[in-house]
Protein backbone atom coordinates (compact mmCIF):
# COMPACT_ATOMS: atom_id res chain seq x y z
CA UNK A 1 0.00 0.00 0.00
CA UNK A 2 2.43 2.57 1.10
CA UNK A 3 4.73 1.64 -2.54
CA UNK A 4 1.62 2.29 -4.28
CA UNK A 5 1.07 5.61 -2.78
CA UNK A 6 4.38 6.36 -3.46
CA UNK A 7 4.08 5.91 -6.85
CA UNK A 8 0.94 7.29 -7.34
CA UNK A 9 2.41 10.65 -5.54
CA UNK A 10 5.16 10.39 -8.25
CA UNK A 11 3.01 10.26 -10.88
CA UNK A 12 0.69 13.10 -9.50
CA UNK A 13 3.91 15.29 -8.90
CA UNK A 14 5.31 14.76 -12.56
CA UNK A 15 1.79 15.53 -14.15
CA UNK A 16 2.01 18.54 -11.67
CA UNK A 17 5.37 19.28 -12.70
CA UNK A 18 3.93 19.23 -16.66
CA UNK A 19 1.13 21.86 -16.07
CA UNK A 20 4.27 23.98 -14.55
CA UNK A 21 6.30 23.65 -17.60
CA UNK A 22 3.10 24.21 -20.12
CA UNK A 23 2.30 27.28 -18.03
CA UNK A 24 5.97 28.44 -17.95
CA UNK A 25 6.81 28.34 -21.39
CA UNK A 26 3.06 30.03 -22.40
CA UNK A 27 3.62 32.97 -20.42
CA UNK A 28 7.59 33.44 -21.01
CA UNK A 29 7.94 32.28 -24.35
CA UNK A 30 8.19 34.63 -27.10
CA UNK A 31 6.02 34.49 -30.04
CA UNK A 32 6.78 31.49 -32.53
CA UNK A 33 6.91 32.69 -36.32
CA UNK A 34 3.68 30.99 -36.68
CA UNK A 35 2.14 32.41 -33.85
CA UNK A 36 2.89 36.24 -35.15
CA UNK A 37 0.97 34.75 -38.11
CA UNK A 38 -2.13 33.66 -36.48
CA UNK A 39 -2.57 36.48 -34.62
CA UNK A 40 -1.60 39.14 -37.30
CA UNK A 41 -4.33 37.08 -39.96
CA UNK A 42 -7.18 37.35 -37.18
CA UNK A 43 -6.83 40.95 -36.60
CA UNK A 44 -6.50 41.95 -40.35
CA UNK A 45 -9.55 39.88 -41.70
CA UNK A 46 -13.12 40.75 -40.47
CA UNK A 47 -15.52 38.12 -39.38
CA UNK A 48 -17.49 37.95 -42.92
CA UNK A 49 -13.76 37.37 -44.84
CA UNK A 50 -13.13 34.39 -42.21
CA UNK A 51 -16.08 32.48 -42.59
CA UNK A 52 -17.18 32.88 -45.90
CA UNK A 53 -14.25 33.48 -47.45
CA UNK A 54 -12.12 31.27 -46.15
CA UNK A 55 -9.69 32.93 -44.17
CA UNK A 56 -6.14 34.23 -45.02
CA UNK A 57 -4.56 30.69 -45.17
CA UNK A 58 -6.31 28.18 -47.51
CA UNK A 59 -4.60 25.00 -46.06
CA UNK A 60 -6.09 26.08 -43.06
CA UNK A 61 -9.83 26.32 -41.79
CA UNK A 62 -10.99 29.87 -40.28
CA UNK A 63 -12.56 28.68 -36.93
CA UNK A 64 -9.65 29.09 -35.12
CA UNK A 65 -8.43 32.25 -36.38
CA UNK A 66 -12.39 33.40 -35.55
CA UNK A 67 -11.74 32.00 -31.91
CA UNK A 68 -8.89 34.45 -31.32
CA UNK A 69 -9.92 37.48 -33.05
CA UNK A 70 -13.22 37.30 -30.21
CA UNK A 71 -10.89 36.68 -27.22
CA UNK A 72 -8.07 39.77 -28.31
CA UNK A 73 -10.92 41.64 -29.36
CA UNK A 74 -12.44 40.74 -26.04
CA UNK A 75 -9.13 41.36 -23.99
CA UNK A 76 -6.50 42.87 -25.69
CA UNK A 77 -3.42 40.49 -24.41
CA UNK A 78 -1.44 37.72 -25.83
CA UNK A 79 -0.56 36.86 -22.42
CA UNK A 80 -4.82 35.82 -22.10
CA UNK A 81 -4.55 34.04 -25.84
CA UNK A 82 -1.71 31.75 -24.50
CA UNK A 83 -3.63 31.28 -20.96
CA UNK A 84 -6.11 29.69 -23.03
CA UNK A 85 -3.98 27.58 -24.82
CA UNK A 86 -2.96 26.32 -20.91
CA UNK A 87 -6.55 25.98 -19.93
CA UNK A 88 -6.90 23.95 -23.08
CA UNK A 89 -4.13 21.59 -22.16
CA UNK A 90 -4.92 21.26 -18.69
CA UNK A 91 -8.80 20.34 -19.77
CA UNK A 92 -7.00 17.74 -21.92
CA UNK A 93 -6.04 15.82 -19.08
CA UNK A 94 -9.30 15.64 -17.49
CA UNK A 95 -10.81 14.58 -20.74
CA UNK A 96 -8.04 11.75 -20.66
CA UNK A 97 -8.59 11.02 -16.99
CA UNK A 98 -12.64 10.69 -18.11
CA UNK A 99 -11.95 7.86 -21.14
CA UNK A 100 -9.35 6.32 -18.79
CA UNK A 101 -11.95 5.82 -15.96
CA UNK A 102 -14.61 4.73 -19.32
CA UNK A 103 -12.12 2.13 -20.72
CA UNK A 104 -11.66 0.99 -17.63
CA UNK A 105 -7.95 1.99 -16.84
CA UNK A 106 -6.37 1.01 -12.88
CA UNK A 107 -5.50 4.81 -11.18
CA UNK A 108 -1.73 3.96 -12.17
CA UNK A 109 -2.59 3.50 -15.29
CA UNK A 110 -4.74 6.74 -16.10
CA UNK A 111 -1.37 8.22 -13.76
CA UNK A 112 0.80 6.80 -16.36
CA UNK A 113 -1.29 7.81 -19.54
CA UNK A 114 -1.37 11.64 -17.81
CA UNK A 115 2.40 12.11 -16.84
CA UNK A 116 3.43 10.62 -19.95
CA UNK A 117 0.87 13.67 -22.04
CA UNK A 118 1.65 15.85 -19.76
CA UNK A 119 5.91 15.62 -20.33
CA UNK A 120 5.81 14.88 -23.64
CA UNK A 121 8.08 17.01 -25.79
CA UNK A 122 5.82 17.20 -28.50
CA UNK A 123 2.50 17.87 -26.48
CA UNK A 124 4.55 20.68 -24.91
CA UNK A 125 5.25 22.13 -28.64
CA UNK A 126 2.12 22.44 -29.75
CA UNK A 127 -0.10 23.14 -26.70
CA UNK A 128 1.54 26.65 -25.36
CA UNK A 129 1.62 27.86 -29.45
CA UNK A 130 -1.27 30.09 -30.70
CA UNK A 131 -2.46 27.63 -33.59
CA UNK A 132 -5.28 25.58 -33.94
CA UNK A 133 -3.72 22.25 -33.58
CA UNK A 134 -4.59 22.32 -29.43
CA UNK A 135 -7.95 23.25 -30.25
CA UNK A 136 -8.50 20.45 -32.70
CA UNK A 137 -6.88 17.56 -30.44
CA UNK A 138 -8.94 18.37 -27.71
CA UNK A 139 -12.18 18.68 -29.70
CA UNK A 140 -11.08 15.20 -31.04
CA UNK A 141 -10.88 14.11 -27.48
CA UNK A 142 -13.97 15.16 -26.74
CA UNK A 143 -15.31 12.63 -29.17
CA UNK A 144 -13.42 10.05 -28.21
CA UNK A 145 -15.08 10.70 -24.61
CA UNK A 146 -18.52 10.69 -26.37
CA UNK A 147 -18.32 7.89 -28.15
CA UNK A 148 -17.92 5.51 -25.71
CA UNK A 149 -20.87 7.44 -23.84
CA UNK A 150 -22.76 6.92 -26.77
CA UNK A 151 -21.38 3.28 -27.31
CA UNK A 152 -23.16 2.59 -23.94
CA UNK A 153 -26.08 4.21 -23.56
CA UNK A 154 -27.05 4.76 -27.56
CA UNK A 155 -28.87 8.27 -27.26
CA UNK A 156 -29.50 9.95 -30.32
CA UNK A 157 -28.10 13.50 -28.71
CA UNK A 158 -24.89 12.05 -27.67
CA UNK A 159 -24.49 11.10 -31.86
CA UNK A 160 -25.75 14.67 -32.84
CA UNK A 161 -23.22 15.89 -30.18
CA UNK A 162 -20.40 13.98 -31.53
CA UNK A 163 -20.96 14.84 -34.75
CA UNK A 164 -20.75 18.22 -34.36
CA UNK A 165 -17.66 18.49 -32.18
CA UNK A 166 -16.35 16.61 -35.16
CA UNK A 167 -17.55 19.17 -37.85
CA UNK A 168 -15.69 21.95 -35.55
CA UNK A 169 -12.28 19.93 -35.54
CA UNK A 170 -12.68 19.27 -39.09
CA UNK A 171 -13.52 23.34 -39.63
CA UNK A 172 -10.56 24.07 -37.36
CA UNK A 173 -7.88 21.16 -38.82
CA UNK A 174 -8.33 20.04 -42.29
CA UNK A 175 -6.03 17.12 -41.40
CA UNK A 176 -9.40 15.96 -38.15
CA UNK A 177 -10.96 14.05 -41.51
CA UNK A 178 -8.02 11.39 -41.00
CA UNK A 179 -9.55 11.51 -37.79
CA UNK A 180 -12.92 11.25 -39.07
CA UNK A 181 -11.97 8.26 -41.18
CA UNK A 182 -10.74 6.27 -38.22
CA UNK A 183 -14.10 6.95 -36.22
CA UNK A 184 -15.79 5.63 -39.52
CA UNK A 185 -13.86 2.64 -39.60
CA UNK A 186 -14.81 1.74 -35.75
CA UNK A 187 -18.16 2.48 -36.63
CA UNK A 188 -18.29 0.01 -39.59
CA UNK A 189 -16.28 -2.28 -37.43
CA UNK A 190 -18.88 -2.02 -34.61
CA UNK A 191 -21.92 -2.59 -36.27
CA UNK A 192 -20.77 -5.68 -38.48
CA UNK A 193 -19.64 -7.01 -35.46
CA UNK A 194 -22.74 -6.44 -33.17
CA UNK A 195 -25.26 -5.41 -35.92
CA UNK A 196 -26.23 -2.48 -33.92
CA UNK A 197 -25.46 1.46 -33.59
CA UNK A 198 -26.13 1.91 -38.12
CA UNK A 199 -26.92 5.52 -37.25
CA UNK A 200 -23.03 5.54 -35.77
CA UNK A 201 -22.19 3.91 -38.78
CA UNK A 202 -24.17 5.87 -41.60
CA UNK A 203 -23.30 9.24 -40.14
CA UNK A 204 -19.89 8.97 -40.22
CA UNK A 205 -19.90 7.80 -43.63
CA UNK A 206 -21.68 10.94 -44.58
CA UNK A 207 -19.39 12.81 -42.40
CA UNK A 208 -16.60 11.59 -43.84
CA UNK A 209 -17.71 11.42 -47.67
CA UNK A 210 -18.80 15.51 -47.04
CA UNK A 211 -15.25 16.46 -45.23
CA UNK A 212 -13.45 14.73 -48.57
CA UNK A 213 -15.36 16.48 -50.82
CA UNK A 214 -14.82 20.17 -49.10
CA UNK A 215 -11.38 19.16 -49.27
CA UNK A 216 -11.52 18.60 -52.72
CA UNK A 217 -13.92 21.19 -53.56
CA UNK A 218 -11.18 23.69 -51.87
CA UNK A 219 -8.45 22.51 -53.74
CA UNK A 220 -9.97 23.00 -57.13
CA UNK A 221 -11.44 26.35 -56.40
CA UNK A 222 -7.96 27.65 -54.67
CA UNK A 223 -5.46 25.95 -57.03
CA UNK A 224 -3.85 28.86 -57.53
CA UNK A 225 -3.72 30.08 -54.15
CA UNK A 226 -2.38 27.04 -52.54
CA UNK A 227 0.62 27.31 -55.18
CA UNK A 228 1.04 31.00 -53.90
CA UNK A 229 0.80 30.51 -50.55
CA UNK A 230 2.99 27.54 -50.23
CA UNK A 231 6.03 29.59 -52.04
CA UNK A 232 5.79 32.34 -49.53
CA UNK A 233 5.82 29.94 -46.72
CA UNK A 234 8.66 27.98 -47.95
CA UNK A 235 10.72 31.63 -48.64
CA UNK A 236 14.13 31.83 -47.02
CA UNK A 237 12.98 35.31 -45.30
CA UNK A 238 9.47 34.43 -44.06
CA UNK A 239 10.77 34.75 -40.30
CA UNK A 240 11.70 38.41 -40.90
CA UNK A 241 8.45 38.80 -43.24
CA UNK A 242 6.09 38.20 -39.77
CA UNK A 243 8.66 39.71 -37.56
CA UNK A 244 7.95 42.99 -39.41
CA UNK A 245 3.94 42.20 -39.10
CA UNK A 246 4.24 42.34 -35.75
CA UNK A 247 5.67 45.61 -35.81
CA UNK A 248 3.09 47.09 -37.92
Amino acid sequence: MRVLFRSNFLYIFFILFGIGIHTITAFYQPLAIDEIASLFFSQTYTYGELLLKGGPEVIHPPLYYVLVKILYSLFQSVVILRGFQVFLFIFMLYLLFRIGTEIALTKPQIYFLLTSWSLSPYILRITYWLRMYTLAITLQLIVIYLTLQYLKQSQMKLLLWILIVEFLAFFTVYGSVLFIASQTVIAFYVYFNQRKYLMFFLSHAVMLFSSLMSILIILMMSSDELTHHLNWVEHPNFGNISRTLLNL
